[in-house]
């Protein structure tokens, strides 16, 4: 299987291939970004844009590998190979040399991927639950 993009390495063995769409979307989501960098009360950037739109961009693509990841490790798991991970556009697709073959797996590992995305948000959560006092999970930044 041909794999096209740019090598990252092999995280847990797994290659991971990002594709030239995925670097162009990623610098526009940091040029729309950074005008959204944050100010304090006296109205005073706390980051400039550019960087605060690198960070919002990095951190897009590191819940994308991790959403990934957590497919590929859940697939393993059940002894199925992983061959990659390919990033094109918005998102990636984790590929396997075969599929599972009965409804367990397969939830699990459909299942697996949302996992960080939860735990990012447990943690969001429960960080501002103890900075803030409050539950809720909106800030004067979500307004």
């Amino acid at each position: 299987m041909r794999h096209h993009g740019l090598s990252l390495g092999k995280p847990f063995g797994i290659p991971v291939y990002v594709g030239t769409s995925t670097f162009l979307l990623l610098l526009v989501v940091a040029v729309v970004s950074g005008p959204g960098a944050p100010i304090n009360a006296q109205g005073v950037e706390l980051i400039t844009p550019g960087v605060y739109g690198g960070l919002v961009a990095a951190g897009l693509f590191f819940s994308l590998l991790l959403h990934e990841l957590f497919h590929c490790l859940a697939a393993r798991r059940y002894g199925l190979p992983v061959i990659s991970i390919q990033f094109e556009g918005y998102g990636g697709q984790s590929r396997f040399a075969k599929a599972a073959q009965s409804p367990a797996p397969k939830a699990d590992v459909s299942v697996a991927g949302t996992l960080p995305n939860v735990l990012l948000h447990l943690e969001r959560w429960a960080s501002r639950t103890k900075t803030t006092g409050s539950t809720s999970a909106h800030t004067p930044l979500d307004a």
